[in-house]
């Protein structure tokens, strides 16, 4: 790409970062949308639509989970007077901590909305289980502050294509639906223990030598409660409309839904992938203005291309792409998909933009955002989801993006440079 180009000796390695998460996304979406696709058609929409309102439900605690940290930690990693054994060990303590209290949430909720639903509260139990072993994902954080992201991807997709073994061995054994669900947690578990592997051979401080601080810990607490908070409020207004759905439809409803959902979501690799890879840089340029505004505008840029012709894309051949991989069952999916690949444009933004909220310490414009978009989310979703089924939460989820990523940055002073770079990214414009 033309914009990493403009990066010098930091564009290199910004580029081969950018392959290897290309390629962990590429392998991992691949063969996940097409094992979503046949567990999808083995399961039917009835039990589909149960796993994915249980993943729904258990997702709104996943904020809780990992504290919403990982910006902080890669830019403690790059830039910080704490030492990387602390700031791993007292990152790990406090994910720890806020997963055990995410599982208790999460089945603690199943609990008391779906009390006659065992096989619900089994699906919330089984996949809330991985948030344990997700904690360890600080170690993918470390690589990405070293720009080496290549260790994290050798490490999680040897695990990842094991799993996939297991799980076509259960379509051809046609095993059940506890069997598909189990193994998300049984992949979080090996993935957690490679990582570490990795994280022992390729660097010289030893997991042993990790240690909480207190300080430490308090301090990013307080910056990150705002990001906490957004985080929680993001994941609602993405879910929500699948739990709304349930509530005021069916679980089949969800399971249709749940396909346009799959299709829209299979692209969302892509803004992490840049903007995960260009995060160390933008910190270390913050103090040349115009350099920094410069890599900013060529973000959005490519984000904004990518997203719109994707959009483009999937509007034309929405009806074939669900009845050729989902099959004829989950063909009402095909006009809520029309809707919800928009919503990709809002959310490959949003991605740029939560980043720069956390170099310029604007972390509580987070939170405002979101709040302001899980309560149009959920307004909106009260209204057109008894109107217009799974339709109207698709076009919910649009407003609410559109709202969230974009709109909101141009009324505060301090975010509207971010608003004015999106709508350049929206003229094709990707800097100089």
């Amino acid at each position: 790409m033309d914009f990493l180009k403009c990066l010098n000796t930091d564009g290199k390695g910004i580029s081969k970062n950018i392959f290897w998460l290309a390629i962990d996304k590429l392998i991992r979406l691949g063969l996940g949308l097409l094992l979503s696709v046949w567990i999808a058609r083995y399961l039917g929409p009835q039990k589909f639509g149960i796993w994915n309102y249980g993943m729904a439900l258990t997702a709104v605690y996943g904020a809780i989970a990992t504290l919403g940290l990982d910006s902080l930690i890669v830019h403690d990693l790059v830039e910080s007077q704490w030492s990387a054994s602390e700031i791993l060990g007292t990152s790990l303590m406090m994910r720890l901590l806020s997963s055990i209290v995410a599982i208790s949430a999460s089945c603690l909720t199943a609990f008391l909305t779906d009390s006659h639903d065992k096989t619900v509260q089994l699906v919330v139990l089984i996949t809330s289980a991985a948030f344990i072993f997700q904690a360890f994902d600080v170690i993918d954080l470390f690589f990405q502050s070293k720009v080496q992201s290549k260790f994290s991807v050798i490490a999680k997709n040897g695990v990842f294509l094991f799993c996939a073994g297991l799980r076509f061995a259960g379509l051809f054994y046609k095993a059940g639906l506890l069997y598909f669900v189990s193994l998300t947690t049984i992949e979080a578990f090996l993935g957690s223990v490679s990582l570490i592997f990795y994280y022992q051979k390729k660097t010289d401080i030893n997991i042993k030598k990790w240690y909480f601080n207190g300080a430490y810990a308090k301090k990013k607490m307080k910056a990150a409660w705002p990001i906490i908070l957004s985080g929680v409020i993001i994941i609602i207004y993405m879910r929500i409309d699948q739990i709304m759905i349930k509530y005021f439809m069916t679980e089949k409803s969800v399971g249709i839904y749940s396909a346009a959902v799959k299709l829209m979501e299979v692209w969302y690799f892509i803004p992490s992938t840049i903007t995960v890879s260009i995060f160390p840089l933008l910190i270390k340029i913050k103090s040349d203005k115009k350099k920094y505004e410069n890599t900013i505008q060529r973000m959005f840029g490519v984000l904004f291309i990518v997203s719109f012709s994707i959009s483009i894309v999937t509007t034309f051949f929405s009806e074939r792409l669900i009845s050729m991989l989902f099959g004829h069952a989950y063909l009402d999916a095909a006009f809520a998909l029309k809707i919800s690949t928009w919503t990709g444009i809002f959310v490959f933004l949003g991605v740029g933009a939560g980043n720069i909220l956390v170099i310029e310490d604007l972390n509580n414009h987070n939170l405002y955002k979101s709040l302001g978009s899980v309560f149009l989310n959920i307004l909106l979703n009260f209204f057109l989801i008894p109107k217009y089924g799974i339709n109207g939460a698709a076009s919910a989820t649009l407003i609410s993006q559109f709202f969230g990523s974009y709109l909101y940055f141009l009324f505060p002073t301090k975010t509207r440079h971010i608003f004015i770079s999106q709508s350049k990214s929206m003229m094709f414009n990707v800097g100089r």
